[in-house]
């Protein structure tokens, strides 16, 4: 079925007035009964992929990369590789093997001041006046600058960091580990002390802002009694007015600032409770699905496997010209129209798959706490890592292929844009600055439209709706508890980036302590910094798992709430939960009379 296809409410019932399909009046967890969704999107898909294999495969047919690591003469000669005879140019075809170095000595053939030839050769080494960079030979005077510049960070810089990272191999391999403990770590302190550190935070962020206030107040207060202090006619007054004006406009912003994130924190204490609830939750969903953790892993491996293929495809589809003999004799190697359309359309599939891949580790860990939330006995909750698996892979790839295009066309027309407010800054067209603007807008939107897919693959992977209605219900999910998504959004996202940050500070040190007597290093700080990278990533992957299950928490928390009352339809959630219901008091001691007569 399309996105939009057959009304499934025929035959339907609500609850608290809403659709709810007919196999879902009794629900008790993800829906098992699920049909193929959005599969004309998936059919789209596939043809986009075939299409671009076919593209690829002709590219890699009759590209070239040589051309760009090595360079090529002006009769077509690659330099470093044995040439095929070119129709119609004489010095075309030869054996270039032993010479790999590309260089001009700038003796150019100007007819007029828009029409000048530069005459490049191989040669089997760089002379003593010229200099080297990469596979090019300069003239001593033209690597004065940018070239030097680039010569001696190309070259030696990363020859020395090779070396370094050599040197360090054990090191950073222990550093790796340290790094996934950490995360781990993380994860297991945000489960048991989740309350604590995020009231911690905000208590803390209360405190120094009414500091910062009271410090300015007090400034203000110096300034405005040394400005009161001097007489009309003193020239230093005017000045000491304008101070005391600034640091006035400072106070009252920062008091502003001040009194609403106070109220703000005052009015949503019990929504910021239900955040660390939620914190606690996803704790345990992990720890009873710990392969969870794992998934990152796949979606590495896939994103590196089809970057690569299209980064190396990139570069046989930019070489894919075909020689053209101009006026002189000379030969230059031109895309055609369709190569040069093909560029846009590879740069599309680098953003289409890429979001397709992530969006399919979205569904999947959604599909997998959704599955640990709705199952009362967790003690037989079988396999659901590999049920949400199936799931995604036997009924909507099609509705993640719609819902990935939608971004990949958001950041093709922002790519776009960029192009288009690089040109008018080079032309000095004040123009850019309305571009500018509208790039800032589609950011916004692209950001609310990546929050809003997130939680539409949450409802299709409880649901197994299509793309279309899980987004709808989604938005009336998350504008029907807008309160609760602002804490979740701000609250739980903030903690979780103190999270990496303060892993990836305390790899640093430990890196720092454990590199500090490491002798034969050309930079100190180069296994350091890549050790803090490489922990940042570990730590964005693993809290990547957690966000995502806490996501998935909300909704099904949600969803908990509308469809059942706890008392004539019990609650799927936990005791922890259940605090931040509006009949919680009424419930839990009717599970207490409960647990005390089974007692």
């Amino acid at each position: 079925m399309g996105c939009c296809g057959e009304d499934k409410r025929v035959h339907s019932s609500s609850v608290n007035g809403r659709w709810v399909p007919p196999d879902l009046e009794s629900f008790e967890g993800p829906t098992k009964d699920r049909q193929c969704t959005d599969i004309i999107f998936l059919i789209l898909f596939v043809v986009f992929c075939i299409f671009l294999i076919i593209v690829l495969g002709v590219a890699v047919g009759i590209g070239d990369p040589y051309r760009l690591l090595y360079g090529y003469d002006n009769y077509g000669n690659v330099c470093g590789r044995n040439n095929t005879k070119i129709k119609d140019v004489s010095d075309s075809g030869k054996d270039m093997t032993d010479k790999p170095y590309l260089t001009t000595d700038f003796e150019v053939e100007c007819r007029s001041n828009a029409d000048c030839t530069v005459l490049w050769k191989c040669i089997d080494k760089c002379s003593d006046d010229y200099r080297q960079l990469g596979y090019r030979c300069y003239k001593e005077k033209v690597t004065v600058g940018v070239f030097k510049k680039a010569e001696k960070f190309g070259q030696t810089f990363f020859e020395q960091l090779g070396a370094d990272v050599k040197s360090c191999t054990n090191e950073l391999i222990a550093l790796c580990f340290i790094s996934v403990g950490l995360a781990i770590v993380l994860i297991i302190v945000l489960r048991f002390c989740a309350a604590i550190i995020i009231w911690a935070v905000l208590i803390i962020v209360g405190i120094a802002s009414i500091i910062l206030t009271s410090f300015l107040w007090y400034n203000w207060h110096q300034r405005k009694k040394e400005a009161d202090e001097l007489s009309d006619d003193d020239s230093q007054k005017e000045g000491k007015m304008q101070t005391q004006k600034s640091w006035l406009a400072a106070a009252i912003i920062s008091t502003i600032f001040m009194v609403i994130y106070l109220l703000l924190v005052f009015i949503m204490r019990k929504r910021i409770g239900l955040v660390a609830a939620l914190y606690k939750e996803a704790g345990k969903a992990i720890g009873s699905m710990p392969l969870l953790l794992i998934q990152p892993v796949w979606t590495f491996i896939a994103l590196g496997i089809v970057c690569t293929i299209l980064v190396v495809g990139f570069f046989f589809l930019q070489t894919s010209g075909q020689p053209e003999v101009n006026e002189s004799g000379y030969v230059n190697y031109r895309l055609n129209t369709f190569f040069q359309a093909m560029r846009w359309y590879h740069l599309f599939a680098i953003f289409w798959l890429t979001q397709f891949i992530i969006s399919c580790q979205h569904v999947v860990i959604a599909g997998a706490v959704a599955t640990w939330f709705f199952t009362r006995d967790k003690s037989k909750l079988g396999s659901p890592i590999l049920t949400s698996t199936k799931n995604v892979v036997r009924y909507h790839l099609g509705s993640i292929a719609l819902g990935s295009l939608i971004i990949a066309i958001i950041k093709l027309i922002r790519f776009i844009m960029k192009q288009v407010e690089r040109q008018l800054k080079k032309q000095d067209n004040p123009a850019r600055y309305v571009l500018m603007c509208c790039q800032c807008c589609l950011a916004c939107f692209e950001k609310f439209l990546q929050f809003l897919n997130k939680n539409a693959y949450i409802e299709i992977a409880i649901y197994g709706y299509n793309f279309c209605t899980a987004a709808k219900e989604a938005l009336r999910v998350l504008t029907s508890n807008a309160l609760r998504v602002g804490a979740i959004n701000s609250v739980g996202d903030f903690v979780l980036f103190v999270g990496k940050t303060g892993i990836t500070i305390a790899v640093g040190f430990i890196a720092m302590e454990i590199i500090k007597n490491k002798e034969g290093l050309y930079y100190e700080w180069s296994p350091i910094v890549i050790a803090c990278i490489f922990a940042f990533l570990v730590a964005h992957a693993f809290l990547a798992v957690y966000e995502m299950a806490i996501d998935t928490l909300f909704v099904c928390f949600c969803e908990d709430c509308e469809r059942n009352d706890g008392i004539s339809k019990p609650y799927f959630m936990s005791k922890g939960l259940m605090k931040f219901v509006e009949n919680s008091k009424k419930v839990l001691g009717l599970m207490n009379e409960e647990k005390s007569k089974g007692g």
